[in-house]
This record gives structure tokens, C-alpha cells and sequence, in this order.
């Protein structure tokens, strides 16, 4: 293990070709973009995830070799989510929609629409039954009731949302001018805080402790935060980084056993770390290409993500590197977690 202030990267960090890591098996008909995000089922039977050209798969995660739901959203799906009873699944696109597909008869509706596209969509039906709420870059978040087309409420931002999360009854939102907003989901609109991160450029991800007494952030400048409610605990270290090259932090996924997390990158990289000993937990090899997003399984035992271009590099970087969109399945060993 290793600080998180220290620099433990290697020389085959940067290095280019298939990379395989012990105890990871790799899923069959993926998506042919980039993947945007990744989810398990809160029954731990499914993991599927969304991508830039419109697909929407799911797998049973005993079985990664095909696909058992195939959705087409013909636009870019930014984010995904299961409702709770896992029957229906929500999803944020770049047409400016919430939609919501039927497990059971394949149908795809439209829940609302924003004046932007859409970046996150979470399920409330634990707290308030056939409630979902969404972020976008119209500067809104707005809770939508399933059965009716008007939103519930629509709550004004200063800024664009960049990243969101839920967990129990609260809610966190990372905004596009540095602020984080908290909102109780009980009260909904009458108890929020809002506070202004010190990370320095712009926010990526943003992800709850498993003790809900705080959050982890991460961002476009290789950096992550361990933000504690209380303030007096609260750090940031530097990760995803090599040499002189400063790489984004695109998801961090906790723990649900642990309470430790990894976070995934630009560097092509999968770290694991601890908050409480400040220590990382595990440091494997780069893959070939970026790491997209992450999602623990709900007992921990997996971890899944995807690898694939972060455009970062512009078009002409995957013509000439000529690689296809991976997704992978770890089994997770106690030293790394």
C-alpha cells in the first residue's frame, strides 16, 4: 500500500496494447462507443450499462458472454438507473429526455424532457413512490412523478449540473461553477446546503460514503476529494496522473461492504483506495485506453467497468488507435478492497 500523496506509478503506465488483470473475465456484445455508464441491479442479478451510440445492454452477471436486453436510443444515453423493484430502468440522453423502459414488455416512454440534454437520472420509489429525479445542462433539477408528464418541481440552478448522486434519503450535485449542492430528499426542496469545492477545475463524478456523512469527488484535474460533512476532516489527494500528464477522473464507485472506493480515468487506470487510512489499496496495470465507468456489485464481490476512448484526444487519436470499446468483470480479492 501506498500514500495518497506519493507517486507509485511505473513505467507501464503509459504503455499501449490489451491489457488483462487476474480474476477479470470480459463481456461479449458491448456497445461500439464509448460507455457512459455502468449499474448493477439492486437485486445483484444484472449489470448493464449505456453508451454514446445509443445502446442500453444488460447481462445477467452470471453470464457475460450475451446480452440479455438490447435497447436503441438512436442519441447518446448519458446515464442510467434501476427503479428499485428492478422492473423498470430511467434514462438520461442527449435528446433532452427522461425516458423509462419496461422490462417486462420492452417499452421505451418518455417520462419529461429538459431544455438541454440530460446527464443523471436517479430513482426515489425507496423514499417517495414513482418519483425519479434529473440533472441537466439547462441548469435544473427536476423531480418527475412517473404517472404524469409535468414535473413534481423543478428546482433553478445557477449553473449546469455536472455530476449527481443518491443514497438513502440524500442527494448530492456537482455544478458546473464548482458548487456541490446537498439536498435531504425527505424534505426535498426545504433543506439543502450548498458549498464551493476547492478542487480547482472543473468537476467529473461525485459519489456518497457508504456512511452518508460525506461524499467523494473527482475531476478534470487528476485530483479526488474525501469531503466530509465535517469540514475538519475533509482532504484531496492527487491520482490518475503520469509524469507531467494530468488525466480526469470519470467515476468513482464505493464499496457497499467496505466503504472503500475505486476511482477510474483517462490514464487507463483502476485504483482502489481507503479514506481512512489515506492509503491506496491496490494498483494494477494500465489498459490500452481509458476507463470510462464503475460500479461495484451490490455485495461487492464484482466490479465492473468500461474501457474505451474519453475523446480527450481528439478524433484522431481512435482512428489511429483503432480500438474497440471493452467492458470488463472483476472478482474482487480482499487485498484490494
Amino acid at each position: 500500500m501506498s500514500l495518497f500523496g506519493n507517486s507509485v506509478f511505473s513505467n507501464d503506465e503509459n504503455t499501449r496494447g490489451k491489457t488483462t488483470l487476474p480474476n477479470c473475465e470480459e463481456f461479449e456484445d458491448v456497445p461500439n462507443d464509448t460507455i457512459s455508464k455502468i449499474k448493477f441491479s439492486n437485486n445483484n442479478e444484472f449489470v448493464g450499462c449505456c453508451s454514446w451510440d445509443g445502446q442500453v445492454k444488460f447481462w445477467k452477471k452470471t453470464d457475460t458472454k450475451k446480452s440479455v436486453f438490447n435497447f436503441d436510443f438512436n442519441t447518446p444515453v448519458f446515464s442510467f438507473c434501476w427503479r428499485n423493484d428492478d422492473k423498470k430502468i430511467f434514462t438520461a440522453d442527449a435528446n433532452c429526455s427522461v425516458g423509462m423502459i419496461d422490462i417486462e414488455t420492452g417499452n421505451i416512454t418518455d417520462v419529461g424532457n429538459h431544455e438541454k440534454p440530460v446527464n443523471e437520472v436517479f430513482d426515489l420509489s425507496r423514499i417517495h413512490n414513482n418519483l425519479v429525479v434529473s440533472g441537466s445542462w439547462d441548469k435544473t433539477i427536476i423531480f418527475w412523478d412517473i404517472r404524469q408528464s409535468s414535473p413534481v418541481e423543478i428546482l433553478g440552478l445557477e449553473a449546469e449540473v455536472q455530476t449527481m448522486d443518491v443514497k438513502g434519503d440524500l442527494m448530492v450535485a456537482g455544478l458546473q461553477d464548482q458548487k456541490v449542492l446537498t439536498y435531504d430528499l425527505k424534505e426535498i426542496t426545504s433543506s439543502f446546503s450548498a458549498t464551493r469545492t476547492t478542487l480547482q477545475t472543473p468537476l467529473r463524478c461525485i459519489s456518497i460514503f457508504k456512511e452518508m456523512n460525506g461524499y467523494y469527488l473527482g475531476s478534470y484535474g487528476g485530483r479526488c476529494r474525501v469531503e466530509y460533512f465535517d469540514k475538519n476532516n475533509s482532504f484531496q489527494f492527487k491520482c490518475h496522473r503520469f509524469q507531467e500528464m494530468i488525466y480526469p477522473v470519470h467515476a468513482i464507485a464505493v464499496h457497499p461492504v467496505k466503504g472503500s472506493f475505486a476511482t477510474v480515468g483517462g490514464d487507463n487506470k483502476v485504483n482502489f483506495w481507503c479514506k481512512n487510512t489515506r492509503r491506496r489499496l491496490y494498483n494494477p496495470k494500465a489498459f490500452e485506453n481509458a476507463v470510462t465507468s464503475c460500479d461495484f456489485s451490490t455485495d461487492g464481490a464484482l466490479l465492473a467497468f468500461g474501457i474505451g476512448d474519453d475523446w480527450t484526444k481528439g478524433h484522431q487519436y481512435r482512428n489511429r488507435l483503432e480500438q474497440r470499446t471493452r467492458m470488463c468483470l472483476m472478482t474482487m480479492q480482499e487485498n484490494q478492497i
